[in-house]
């Protein structure tokens, strides 16, 4: 008797090649855009939450540093700004390496890797016994953090729809800003009753409560290692060797993972419209990081705020910050399906045009912010100049997280990795100059000079906006 060819699976596509195993058409319970609200929305929060105890741990121990420079006998102002900033450092180059294999292996192995390591490196930094290892260990949390920081934009694009990401990715990042409004508070009152290593500590628990929650509810959401998946299961189940996942690469495992490495650079170097908006963040951001490494200092020798007070420093920023998301979250996925309607094609330039503001708003920020404090204006001008600065900051580098989601879509978490790759470069490098800026220019003229180099990047919107589609059509980049 002839042998019947396996029954075709209604997983696998309708295709001239029907050996294509791809979601089915118009909906698969499988595919993590059609999941349970419910389900996306749980996901969604826990990113958000791990960014924020990442961001917690980026800035805690800043209003601590003093404490720390003086148990460590350093006297050494570089030294102590460093010892903030290169937990960016690390954050950067965990960004290089993380992105590319959540989009080789998948997202929740490095998620669940990265969770437990952020325990074991903030257990370390708690006993450390001298600066050098309080350093090195800062650096490999910084790296641990990658994850949420670089792979939650990819996870957004694997769970929505354009018209969706917008709300998406200000929930993400109001964990981005809970660390910032928290952290400098917590570790102020904390470090100065119970002295920095309980700042430490408080973050190994933090990390160890997310680690927890990271293994309970993250799933795998990266589309090709779930078509993967179910093209093995389909094989066992068919016995058609012959099945395979739509894009499935033909390279070898090593060179695939070479691929996936380097993909984060590549963009950053061949493509324009990753380059050019991701620098200008990159710049601002620094600027950013510079004001959270000095704001502390500045307010206790200019205002005479205490260890614990000068944590409130940073409320004027976090809530600028928090103003920003919110109006951008109310006005983004708005204004794309308001171009859809009217019949429209809505095209992923459209999501810079916030910027237009932000660049006017960071630099009246500055100027608010610098002459305040070198004139010993009422502290509360210079809160109002770090709020407004917030605000801008928000403007310009949330527009671009989206807008870098729409265009690389599958490869949206390498995007991101490249701006986080360049945002935390220049934050964790530009604070190493502040104190230089600041003895040199004084506090007015050393923020005016941030202020003019923000108001540089005003016309990107209107570049990309007119240009912007014709830049990738002319340097398309093979990811």
């Amino acid at each position: 008797m002839e042998e019947k060819p396996p029954a075709a699976s209604p997983e696998v596509t309708e295709d001239a090649d029907s050996d294509i195993v791809d979601w089915t058409k118009p909906s698969d319970p499988e595919n993590p855009r059609e999941w349970p609200r419910g389900k996306k929305l749980a996901i969604l929060i826990t990113i958000s939450m791990l960014a924020a105890v990442g961001e917690i741990s980026s800035s805690i121990i800043a209003p601590s540093i003093p404490q720390i420079m003086d148990e460590f006998n350093s006297t050494n102002e570089t030294l102590a700004a460093f010892t903030v900033s290169v937990f960016l450092l690390g954050l950067a180059t965990g960004l290089m390496v993380l992105s590319g294999l959540s989009e080789l292996y998948g997202r929740s192995p490095v998620f669940y890797s990265c969770s437990i390591l952020f325990v074991v490196f903030a257990v370390a930094s708690a006993v450390a016994d001298n600066l050098a290892s309080l350093i090195v260990f800062r650096f490999f949390l910084g790296v641990t953090v990658a994850a949420a920081a670089g792979i939650g934009g990819g996870t957004i694009a694997d769970l929505f729809v354009p018209s969706e990401r917008g709300r998406a990715t200000s929930v993400y990042a109001l964990g981005n800003l809970v660390g910032p409004l928290l952290g400098p508070i917590i570790g102020g009152y904390l470090g100065q009753d119970a002295g920095w290593r309980w700042v430490c500590w408080l973050t190994a628990i933090l990390g160890g409560v997310m680690a927890i929650a990271t293994l309970l509810v993250l799933r795998e959401t990266y589309h090709p290692t779930l078509l993967k998946r179910r093209a093995m299961r389909l094989r066992k189940e068919t016995g058609n060797q012959n099945l395979h996942p739509v894009n499935d690469p033909s390279a070898s495992k090593g060179r695939t993972l070479l691929r996936a490495l380097a993909r984060p650079i590549r963009l950053l170097i061949f493509s324009p419209v990753v380059l050019l908006p991701c620098l200008g963040v990159a710049v601002i951001t620094g600027m950013l990081y510079l004001l959270i490494s000095t704001l502390a200092t500045v307010f206790q020798d200019q205002y005479g705020f205490s260890v614990g007070s000068s944590g409130l420093a940073y409320l004027g920023l976090n809530i600028g910050l928090i103003f920003g998301l919110f109006a951008f979250a109310a006005t983004s996925d708005k204004a794309y399906k308001k171009m859809a309607k009217e019949g429209a094609t809505p095209h992923p330039e459209a999501r810079l045009v916030p910027i237009v503001l932000a660049a006017p708003l960071i630099c009246i920020g500055l100027l608010m912010y610098g002459w305040a404090t070198d004139k010993n204006v009422h502290w509360m001008v210079a809160v109002v100049g770090t709020a407004i600065f917030g605000v801008g900051w928000m403007a310009f580098q949330m527009p671009v997280t989206t807008y870098l989601i729409d265009v690389f879509k599958m490869h949206a978490a390498s995007a991101i990795g490249a701006n986080a790759f360049l945002r935390s470069l220049l934050g964790a490098l530009l604070p190493l100059c502040a104190w230089d800026l600041y003895n040199d220019l004084g506090l007015g003229w050393g923020n005016s000079l941030l202020a003019f180099i923000a108001l540089a990047f005003s016309p990107l919107p209107w570049i990309f906006y007119q240009t912007g589609g014709k830049l990738r059509e002319r340097f398309p980049v093979s990811v």
